[in-house]
């Protein structure tokens, strides 16, 4: 594809975007619920936060009642349409691992939008941060989130997030959850075509990555099991998703991916959570903010489904075998998505 054929297309599906929101403000509603910020940047994992949001959303307030304004659209958003919402509306932000320090240029943008809400609506807007890692290093950052989230409903989808949201930022109303992600178990299907016994090998190289022996033990795990190596990332060349149906065909893809392998091996969150929800067992590494090892802790460690490598447990080949060869191979995970209900409560 021709550069500018791909320039071209992203302007389209942000026109397509554009459109929708006009057309969703135009009709009357008694009361919306608004996915601000949704995510176009090419992190899958993100992409399959603001889908699985966005379902959630859905199922709880109607179809017609959700409307989502995607990140690289807020500030025109706000400028354009402010007159048209309603402290009657409900303003949720996407989950994920970006409240902090660490992504400042989207915790900038969801501090902003709070505070524009706030402008608008004072203490009777309605504001949601769905699932999240909280990662605040520095006193000033600290002191500034204590203010912009005071009066806010702060999901943590880590119990240690939770307790820094109530007793660093001082939030009353902190909440805890799974990753939001967990929530598309049962309600993705994939095509499962295998043509050959693979380990596929998810493996960040960013700043969240720390130094590990995952490289070298996927080859190792593939020699064990007889399988070939099937290299990949959840994080592609492609961006610019400002529809829920490309980001839903972009999901699609890589669940099929992952989908068509025997085994993932991956240190991202949600190479692990992904693989999960297509049933395929796990050998998940620690990242830099253990926020892998913290999911299994309170999640997802009594599935069975997710061998877990950290600096504290090393990759052990007896023990990874031992535990592979007692895996139970039903594809379809059980997950109890009643658990997220928690998130909405006194909103509905």
């Amino acid at each position: 594809m021709k550069w500018r054929n791909l320039f071209h297309y992203e302007s389209y599906d942000r026109q397509i975007a554009k459109l929708h929101i006009f057309v969703e403000l135009k009709r009357k509603r008694k009361s919306r619920a608004l996915l601000l910020a949704g995510a176009t940047y090419n992190n899958l994992g993100d992409q399959a936060i603001t889908y699985a949001q966005e379902l959630f959303l859905k199922d709880k307030f109607g179809k017609e009642n959700v409307l989502v304004v995607p990140d690289g659209l807020v500030e025109w958003f706000f400028k354009k349409y402010s007159h048209l919402l309603s402290d009657t509306d409900t303003y949720t932000f996407p989950g994920g691992g970006n409240m902090g320090d660490l992504y400042p240029t989207i915790e900038q943008q969801r501090q902003n939008s709070i505070k524009k809400l706030r402008n608008l609506f004072g203490t009777k807007a309605r504001i949601i941060v769905f699932p999240q890692s909280l990662d605040f290093n520095s006193e000033k950052s600290v002191s500034k989130a204590k203010t912009v989230y005071s009066g806010s409903t702060v999901v943590a989808r880590e119990r240690r997030g939770k307790e820094f949201a109530q007793d660093v930022l001082e939030i009353k109303d902190s909440r805890l959850t799974p990753d939001i992600v967990l929530y598309l178990t049962g309600k993705i299907t994939t095509g499962l075509v295998r043509q050959k016994k693979s380990v596929g090998l998810i493996a960040r190289s960013d700043k969240e990555q720390v130094k590990s022996s995952i490289n070298v033990d996927a080859q190792s795990i593939a020699q064990l099991l007889n399988s070939e190596v099937d290299s990949f990332d959840t994080v592609i060349s492609e961006s610019g998703m400002y529809t829920s149906r490309r980001r839903k065909r972009k999901i699609n893809k890589i669940l099929n991916r992952i989908s068509k392998n025997d085994l993932i091996i991956t240190d991202r969150l949600h190479g692990m959570i992904l693989a999960f929800i297509s049933g395929v067992p796990v050998v998940a590494y620690d990242n830099a903010t253990h926020k892998v090892r913290n999911t299994i802790k309170e999640w997802l460690g009594s599935s069975g489904k997710v061998f877990l490598v950290s600096e504290d447990a090393p990759f052990d080949k007896d023990n990874f075998f031992e535990w592979y060869s007692h895996l139970n191979q039903e594809r379809i995970p059980n997950f109890d998505k009643s658990i997220y209900d928690v998130i909405l409560d006194n909103y509905r």
